[in-house]
């Protein structure tokens, strides 16, 4: 199971004092036990480097060093330390965005609202922004503003050094950060795209029920699943003006329970199913209601 930060430190020595106490020589070699033991050296050193508020980059190069030195297990909670790091920084690596001046000049170089960092003139502030992208983050245009991310993709070389659930989870954060679904309340991908990757976070969430990313993963199972069954203010899951539901997406949730009959989404995508064909698949009033007490009494119990 993934442990959280704080946790980092205890869980490992707990691990080591029961590796080292509990076997005898025969039960473990002398090289398992040096290999714990550098384990916990290790643990103890990024430690060290979280209490001198060392930057993602420094955290990133540490782990780096030691791909080949310690278990999967243990180096994925190193890893997801530096996560912790990157949301707990990520304030800081945001304030020059919040210039306006800074705003404004990467709108004057943006194409498509992208921006190629080369080809900022200001020295200083060329300086600043690739500082930003070397620490793991990225710059996204997100509500006409230029904001600060972490960029999962940075993580992903380390998929053949963790445990599954790491592997999946960092699956499913890269996947929305290479591509948000939605932007200005516009749904970003394509429909089958949203049920893909809602089909993922179900997955996750009923494979590692007790992940301490559960509750990460449950908010993005959330933010699929709604746009998924009602679409979004610029994304429509009808017609504006017939109310006439949209055949893409009744064929998606047909295929769905199908492929998925024993998920919880399935649950309410069979009764809203009902619901829609109770009144010839046009959206009203009353299923958009009765969606609501799907969602309350399926998602809290």
């Amino acid at each position: 199971m993934l442990k959280s930060n704080r946790n980092l430190l205890f869980a490992l020595f707990v691990i080591f004092v029961m590796t080292i106490t509990g076997c005898t020589h025969e039960d473990q070699s002398g090289e398992e036990n040096q290999a714990d033991e550098q384990s916990f050296k290790i643990t103890i050193e990024f430690q060290e480097l979280i209490e001198d508020n060392a930057k993602p980059a420094q955290l990133y190069g540490f782990i780096d060093e030691q791909l080949e030195e310690i278990p999967r297990e243990v180096f994925t909670n190193l890893l997801l330390t530096v996560e912790d790091q990157l949301s707990a920084q990520m304030e800081d690596f945001s304030q020059v965005l919040e210039d306006d001046e800074v705003q404004l000049k990467l709108e004057e170089i943006s194409n498509e609202n992208t921006f190629e960092i080369e080809e900022i003139q200001d020295e200083a502030l060329r300086k600043e922004l690739t500082k930003i992208i070397q620490n793991g983050y990225k710059i996204e245009l997100l509500k006409g503003i230029y904001s600060v991310k972490i960029d999962y993709s940075q993580m992903e070389k380390y998929k053949p050094n963790v445990t599954e659930e790491m592997s999946e989870y960092m699956n499913i954060q890269a996947k929305e950060s290479s591509q948000l679904y939605e932007k200005d309340l516009t749904l970003t991908i394509p429909w089958e795209e949203l049920s893909s990757r809602l089909a993922q976070t179900e997955k996750f969430l009923t494979s590692y029920p007790e992940s301490v990313r559960a509750s990460i993963v449950e908010r993005m199972y959330l933010n699929y699943l709604i746009p998924y069954l009602q679409g979004l203010p610029n994304s429509p899951a009808y017609d504006i003006e017939t109310k006439q539901f949209n055949q893409e997406l009744i064929d998606s949730y047909t295929q769905w329970i199908e492929t998925y009959p024993d998920s919880r989404t399935t649950l309410i995508i069979k009764e809203y199913l009902h619901n829609l064909e109770e009144t010839n698949y046009k959206y009203s009033n009353e299923v958009a209601t009765s969606l609501d007490k799907l969602l309350e009494q399926n998602l809290t119990e």
